[in-house]
């Protein structure tokens, strides 16, 4: 894009220059975060790379998707959870090989007693009774994992059609594990086999495409430091801290109850006035007669997740139309926002906010008939997109909103901002860093696939639970610098500068300089974070609102907590434990979030 004209009016936006390159940013005042970021292998190839990802994400959203979808309705999941142990099983001589070329004896022994033990009482490998009955699990060596231990660092990225993200390394390696698979000279059954495993993760794969900023970088992230962990045999830190950065780790737990529930909604888009283009939400209507209720996640977040899908199944079994954006420092809704847009003054941010549920009011309006849409919409925010909700109940006249319902919001978005920022560099200046970044992200990725009571069991550490927490806004946030700036395909340098910067940074070094040309001083943009200045707005409108807050919440000081009790009286219902919204999971708490979006709730 050219430069962008200057904004006045509602947004009163700045100039920003579109593609601007990343060396003329201010240096961030703590270089050394860049350090906490997991590297990524180098990437001469990246043109082609990025083609032949995108040939996948095709492939993926156009064929493989659909056809899963309509297997998995058709197969029963127990007859496909048995294919994948049968394909499994036939891995052993895959397994056995590199463990005798590794010296590993004991996992020799263990995978040989796998075999056994599967292929009889398993009935030919189509359960795992060596793990489920024996604890004995598989060690998934494969040749490429054992030129690694042999000494071969991979130095180059590779996207391969199909087969998706390697290294020169494991591409080679492949060709070992070919020929000591038995299914690979039975074409179609291999074939067969593996569209099996993959109808587990289409769904979730499509998601993911959908929602991040650049799916082919993460792609690349995740395939060098998965197989980092594989070839180093890193063992999971096995620490069990009970603290809230712990207890926050199981915010990933609120999921819908119905797994069909993503299925059934529906995807539009708003365009409203000075947006760019339109921006694209997601929503669920009721068959009858019914309010909206917005929901708005927390920061940086996508609408495509399994928080707002879960929230939005509560506010849809209260009887209301759902509808659901991208937060606005999330690159969904900043590459739509009017040029020159920068998140973070709430001014800006709200009268935004505002102009995207009327436009979506209307759609809806429109979509649905005009009597189905009735009443007052509700507010329902998480996190940040709590802290909105409130803003917004505070500054409209008295029945803007049927309810107002408000999770683990901060108070003082200073206090909660610099507290992300300690999260993140928490294992700074340990010996074990990298021990603990891979340790986090293999649990992490063990914690989205397993299940409610498998979780549960999962011990974190409290240093690994603050990095995890800390990492994942600290990425957002690079996003969201990446796109003000108008990058689309980042180089990696500019990767590792926006995610230098900390939340601080943002505000002192990209937001306020940019404010204070419109007039705004630093105090007034920091009075505009602190949710104190609206007191007399949220008592006004105190009867339709519903606070749910943590004792333990790292944005909240004890104070914090005590000021919504005194504010909002017996609206505001606090639990002890979950630390930043990882009580949400809990049947309790859900059917409370239900009852507090009835209006007779209490």
């Amino acid at each position: 894009m050219a430069a962008l004209a200057v904004l006045t009016g509602i947004t009163g936006c700045i100039r920003l220059s579109r593609d601007e390159p990343f060396h003329s940013w201010p240096l961030p005042s703590h270089p050394e975060d860049g350090a906490l970021i997991p590297a990524m292998l180098a990437d001469p190839l990246e043109p082609m790379n990025r083609l032949s990802f995108s040939l996948d994400k095709t492939l993926l959203a156009g064929v493989l998707e659909p056809v899963a979808r309509g297997y998995n309705d058709i197969v029963p999941k127990r007859a496909r959870l048995g294919l994948r142990h049968f394909r499994q099983n036939l891995f052993y001589p895959r397994r056995l090989a590199n463990n005798l070329l590794q010296a590993n004896w004991p996992e020799v022994g263990s995978e040989t007693q796998r075999f056994v033990i599967n292929t009889s009482a398993g009935v030919l490998g189509f359960s795992d009774p060596a793990t489920t009955r024996f604890g004995i699990a598989a060690s998934n060596e494969d040749f490429g994992q054992t030129l690694g231990a042999w000494g071969w660092t991979p130095k180059i990225y590779l996207h391969i059609p199909v087969l998706g993200g390697s290294s020169e390394r494991d591409m080679i390696g492949r060709a070992g594990d070919v020929l000591l698979d038995p299914a690979t000279y039975e074409p179609a059954s291999k074939a067969s086999l593996r569209f099996n495993e993959i109808s587990f993760s289409t769904r979730s794969l499509l998601g993911l495409m959908a929602s991040d900023y650049d799916p082919y970088t993460l792609s690349k992230l995740y395939t060098t430091q998965h197989r980092a962990a594989e070839v180093a045999d890193v063992p999971l830190m096995s620490i069990a801290d009970d603290t809230p950065n712990t207890q926050t780790i199981f915010a990933m737990l609120f999921r819908p109850e119905d797994k069909d529930f993503n299925r059934r909604s529906r995807t539009d888009a708003c365009h409203p006035a000075d947006f760019v283009k339109p921006l694209p939400f997601t929503f669920w209507p009721q068959p009858k007669r019914a309010p909206i209720a917005y929901v708005m996640p927390g920061l940086g977040t996508h609408r495509i997740g399994g928080r707002c899908f879960a929230m939005a199944e509560i506010a849809h079994r209260a009887g209301y139309h759902v509808a659901l954006f991208s937060n606005n420092f999330n690159w969904e809704f900043i590459q739509c926002a009017p040029e020159g847009y920068l998140p973070g003054y709430i001014d800006d941010d709200l009268k935004l906010i505002q102009r995207v549920q009327q436009v979506i009011a209307t759609v809806l309006r429109h979509e649905l008939g005009e009597g189905q849409v009735t009443g007052p919409p509700a507010q329902i925010g998480m996190s940040m997109g709590a802290w909105y909700a409130l803003n917004l109940a505070a500054i409209s006249p008295p029945d803007t909103y049927c309810r107002v319902l408000a999770v683990n919001p901060p108070l003082l978005l200073e206090h909660g901002l610099l507290a992300l920022d300690r999260l993140y560099r928490a294992p700074l200046g340990g010996a074990d860093l990298e021990a603990i970044q891979q340790s986090a992200l293999l649990k992490l990725l063990a914690l989205q696939q397993a299940s409610l009571e498998a979780a549960q069991e999962m011990p974190f550490s409290d240093i690994e639970a603050a990095y995890m927490v800390g990492l994942n806004y600290r990425t957002s946030l690079g996003q969201t610098i990446l796109s003000v700036h108008g990058h689309t395909r980042p180089s990696v340098e500019a990767y590792a500068r926006a995610n230098s910067y900390s939340h601080d940074d943002y505000y002192r070094m990209i937001l306020s300089p940019r404010m204070a040309k419109r007039g705004i001083s630093p105090e007034t943009l920091a009075k505009a974070g602190d949710l104190r200045h609206r007191t007399e707005g949220l008592q006004r409108a105190a009867d339709d609102i519903r606070v749910f807050l943590t004792t333990n919440d790292f944005l909240l000081k004890t104070a914090h907590v005590q000021w919504f009790k005194q504010t909002l009286g017996d609206r505001v219902r606090v639990h002890k434990t979950g630390g930043h919204m990882g009580q949400m999971w809990r049947p309790d708490v859900r059917e409370a979030l239900l009852e507090a979006l009835q209006k007779s709730g209490s």
